[in-house]
């Protein structure tokens, strides 16, 4: 009860808090169960930050990704990922070809567009489906 208790304050910190990237101010966005998310104040790149540093290190897995349907991604010395700012689909103003609809599906709705593309920035559910 007391590390839960713990857990969630850290989390509330996080969430009133900014990060500095190279010199550059990402602010809070979301969070997942494993991570906080920051991004940029143009929305170009997130940062993710490990709730847990004792958990399964989801950003080195990540980061290890290698595909043209998955948002580039960068571990960066810390152990933060900085990612590509992946918009949300809602955002787009236009219907999803045949084509993208299976891809979202396969990602478990995880995905995002990039430069009119759709990409997945959640290596849990790339193409799990």
């Amino acid at each position: 009860m007391k590390n839960e208790i713990q857990q969630e304050s850290l989390i509330n910190d996080l969430k009133q808090q900014c990060v500095i990237v190279d010199g550059e101010l990402f602010f809070y966005e979301n969070e997942g169960n494993t991570r906080i998310v920051y991004a940029n104040e143009n929305k170009t790149f997130v940062i993710k930050i490990l709730i847990n540093i004792n958990d399964f290190n989801h950003n080195q897995k990540e980061s290890k990704i290698d595909d043209p349907q998955f948002a580039k991604t960068e571990l960066l010395n810390n152990g933060w990922l900085k990612q590509e700012y992946v918009e949300k689909i809602e955002q787009i103003g236009r219907p999803l070809t045949f084509a993208e609809i299976r891809f979202v599906n396969s990602c478990n709705g995880e995905v995002g567009f990039i430069n009119n593309e759709v990409k997945c920035y959640d290596y849990d559910q790339f193409k799990k489906n």
